[in-house]
């Protein structure tokens, strides 16, 4: 596997999932003006990108060659889409994957998606496995996720770094319960 993140001067300064600011032009933008290490989409629901609805989902998924490297962030909740959405990824030409289990907006959370996941611990494994399947070592898979859900919670770290050492990570501070359920400004 082409593994990019190996190759990435350290510290590493990367353009952060933001829902509905981190879309093509504004990562063009920052590519000419002061360009980071990595670029991340927008987060894009998997199961979006299997419905009748996938050309506006798609829109989340455009990029130029500047914007290199790029990495998909997606979130869902049924494995067998994220094994498509990896396939499909690698064939866009994304040089990884980012698992979204980190966002706090009400709306995800409820459905089980993002930050939910932590209440899910089969289900964030299923995702986790399919995902890496899907992406068959072709390109890294990464997990974007939090230290806790209402307070920093050491068997969940334990559980997502468990996971795999193949997989990277990146962990958030915890939803405190005055914030559950309000979206940051991040995917």
């Amino acid at each position: 596997m082409k593994n990019f993140w190996n190759e990435l001067n350290k510290p590493i300064f990367i353009l952060a999932p933001m829902e509905d600011v981190t879309d093509t032009v504004l990562r063009q933008v920052i590519a000419r003006c002061g360009k980071p290490a990595v670029f991340f989409t927008e987060f894009t629901n998997v199961e979006g990108m299997f419905s009748k609805g996938e050309r506006l989902v798609s829109q989340r998924l455009r990029y130029t060659e500047a914007e290199r490297p790029l990495v998909a962030q997606i979130w869902g909740t049924r494995p067998e889409n994220f094994f498509k959405a990896a396939k499909k990824l690698i064939d866009m030409g994304f040089d990884g994957i980012d698992l979204n289990m980190g966002c706090p907006a009400s709306g995800v959370m409820q459905k089980g998606a993002c930050s939910g996941l932590m209440n899910n611990r089969p289900l964030a494994r299923e995702i986790i496995d399919a995902t890496k399947e899907g992406a068959a070592g072709i390109i890294p898979v990464s997990v974007k996720t939090r230290l806790g859900f209402r307070a920093i919670d050491f068997s969940w770290i334990t559980f997502v770094l468990g996971a795999d050492r193949s997989c990277a990570y990146r962990f958030r501070n915890v939803q405190s319960p005055g914030t559950l359920g309000q979206a940051e400004n991040s995917g």
